[in-house]
């Protein structure tokens, strides 16, 4: 049959031959069928000869070429007949040259497609809703340990996912639950278990392939091994939780050591309240003292005088003036001490008790600076204070006083420590709402340079280390002033030009619910 088709001429060819093939209908007519092979005198492949019966039926696939030299693929069913009373041959050729390329395509799709599930370096699994196994990739069953025949077929539960997790919880129901709602568990992370028992951990991905119906008929999964990832980040949990437990004890610690500084700053202020006392005291007692030893002396005189019959008009009348200048000068001398105890002891409370109350700033202040007179008198420095009087605050006088104690302090040993003649001005007013005092203390000496000057209200933070600073003047100030008083402060120095630390402070201060530093 092969042989006598090679030996055949068009007798008559349809439309669609023109068409496709490209010849006219008289290129046909004077051509062979041999001319339209592309010199291969076999089909496509053997084995697609579909038949050759007795009656010369013949089917097959073959390559054909065009007029324009392009090939083709033909799918042609070949039937004996008689043509005008000659023997002919029907040939019905469809031209499948895009269905066999599209075949080859899938072809060749699924070929990559199985080395890419066969070679991937995950695992890839497909089971039932039910729970069985139906795939598994060769590195899944490496990674398993398992053998093909051992799990197709299988439940996962008892085979790569163990009965209970590490917590002792059913793993039967959550892979029921993943079967049911794939797309809540897209990305799963588990535990698993190889054939040996080992526990390991794999981050999946599901999905769900749906039915006609649109019910669940599998679940496509690919999984990672992140068992080492697992066990690092479980250590670093440990070890951060061990971290967080050291952060916690040498917190504590610190804040023990920084409450214990705190209240040596505070003795500190007392011992120089305590010096205060003592030095504004002596003055006044001091000179009690001495017109006391005068009046005893003359009242001695005047006894001997009464006694020995010897007194004369003169000395009575001369010891009665003195003794009234001797009591004048007691009652004022013992008049200041009072006042000067009054005012010491108001400080004092205030200081101790942080309580709250109305007061008048400038009073309180003036009360403040009387503790602090033995310190200028030691230097030529000097403190000028405008305030207007009458200027009431609802606040607490004690952490104010603290707060300009330690800026003035703060002023003599940094900023005028090496000026000859220093100058401290305390300036206040209040806001156009009249509800806020802003105090200013500024300081004529040498600056603070710009990259201390953003780290002063850090607490441990001082420029004379091992000079006597504990670093904590400035940070007490700015608890104080922002926890305490409910204000602000803010720092405006230059080197040279000293500094100007200024209070933005409600007259009315919040209510206080944490503890003064």
């Amino acid at each position: 049959m092969g042989a006598d088709l090679q030996t055949l001429i068009f007798l008559t060819v349809n439309d669609a031959a023109v068409a496709s093939y490209g010849y006219s209908r008289d290129e046909f007519l004077s051509m062979r069928i041999t001319d339209l092979g592309t010199g291969e005198d076999t089909p496509l492949l053997v084995e697609d000869i579909v038949a050759v019966e007795e009656s010369s039926d013949y089917s097959g696939f073959w390559r054909h070429r065009r007029k324009d030299g392009t090939t083709i693929d033909v799918d042609t069913i070949s039937h004996a007949l008689s043509f005008e009373g000659h023997r002919a041959v029907l040939v019905l050729a469809d031209d499948i040259t895009e269905r066999r390329r599209a075949e080859q395509a899938l072809l060749e799709s699924e070929r990559k497609y199985r080395e890419l599930v066969e070679n991937a370096n995950s695992i890839i699994l497909r089971w039932t809703p039910a729970g069985q196994i139906t795939f598994i990739n060769e590195f899944g069953l490496k990674f398993f340990g398992y053998a093909e025949e051992e799990l197709l077929g299988r439940h996962v539960v008892g085979t790569i996912v163990p009965l209970t997790g590490s917590n002792g919880r059913d793993m039967r129901p959550l892979m029921e639950t993943i079967c049911r709602n794939p797309q809540t568990f897209e990305h799963n992370t588990n535990q698993n278990m190889r054939r040996d028992g080992e526990r390991v951990w794999v981050s999946w991905t599901n999905r769900a392939v749906f039915g006609a119906n649109g019910q669940v008929v599998e679940v496509f999964s690919v999984g990672s091994d992140i068992t080492e990832r697992k066990r690092a980040e479980d250590e670093l949990q440990r070890h951060r939780e061990h971290l967080e437990e050291l952060v916690s004890e040498r917190t504590s610690e610190l804040r023990q050591a920084m409450a214990q500084l705190v209240q040596t700053e505070k003795l500190a202020a007392l011992g120089n309240l305590v010096a205060g006392v003592a030095h504004e005291l002596n003055t006044p007692l001091g000179n009690s003292r001495v017109v006391a030893s005068l009046l005893g002396e003359q009242l001695r005189e005047f006894a001997e005088a009464v006694e020995s019959g010897s007194l004369r008009r003169s000395q009575l009348e001369g010891f009665l003036n003195r003794g009234r200048e001797a009591v004048d000068l007691l009652e004022r001398n013992s008049a200041r001490a009072a006042d000067l105890i009054g005012h010491f002891k108001q400080v004092a409370v205030d200081q101790s008790s942080a309580r709250r109350r109305v007061f008048d700033l400038r009073q309180t202040v003036e009360e403040m600076l009387v503790t602090l007179r033995p310190t200028f008198k030691r230097s030529q420095h000097r403190i000028d204070v405008d305030i207007p009087v009458g200027l009431l605050m609802d606040s607490y006088p004690g952490p104010l006083e603290q707060v300009i104690a330690n800026l003035i302090a703060n002023a003599l040993t940094h900023g005028l420590a090496t000026v000859e003649h220093g100058c401290i001005e305390l300036h206040a007013h209040t806001d156009e709402d009249q509800t806020q005092v802003v105090l200013r203390c500024a300081d004529n000496g040498v600056g603070i340079a710009a990259a201390t000057a953003h780290r002063i209200f850090e607490p441990f933070f001082t420029t004379r280390l091992g000079q006597g600073g504990s670093g904590l003047g400035l940070y007490i100030v700015f608890n104080l002033v922002t926890s305490v008083l409910g204000g602000s402060i803010v720092v405006d120095t230059s080197p040279g030009h000293g500094a100007c630390f200024t209070l933005t402070l409600p007259r009315v201060a919040p209510n206080r619910t944490t503890s003064v530093p």
